[in-house]
């Protein structure tokens, strides 16, 4: 489900998108997951933007697979390397790109699905016990 298609249906802002943020049934306490860098993806500033390249850690290089980064991406990619949740994501790129929450939200949201997609970024729970 889109930001878009979550806001028509009265969603509030966490549930947006739930890969970047969601609530356990259990506790009704919020679980943020923070965003990692990939071991296994080297990266190269390019112009405004980046390059990544996926690696094998037990094959040879391989340059069939190369990602292109915008700046906003770029960006974001270079806060995960100290590792982000959503949230910290949509306010430093809000505070970056002066752009408004809701377009940050849905842009950081599709951003870092497509990364998790395609296994450039690792996943971990902030906060849960």
């Amino acid at each position: 489900m889109t930001a878009a298609q979550s806001s028509r249906h009265g969603h509030d802002r966490d549930m947006r998108d739930p890969l970047i943020v969601h609530r356990t049934n259990k506790e009704e306490k919020e679980v943020c997951t923070r965003y990692f860098q990939s071991d296994h993806v080297v990266s190269r500033p390019l112009g405004d933007g980046a390059v990544l390249v996926p690696v094998d850690p037990d094959g040879p290089l391989r340059l069939d697979v190369i990602y292109s980064l915008n700046r906003v991406a770029a960006f974001m990619w270079e806060c995960l390397a100290e590792g982000a949740t959503g949230d910290e994501l949509v306010r430093t790129v809000c505070e970056q790109f002066d752009v408004s929450e809701d377009q940050a939200s849905a842009d950081v949201g599709e951003t870092v699905n497509q990364m998790a997609e395609l296994d450039l970024v690792v996943t971990r729970d902030a906060g849960a016990s």
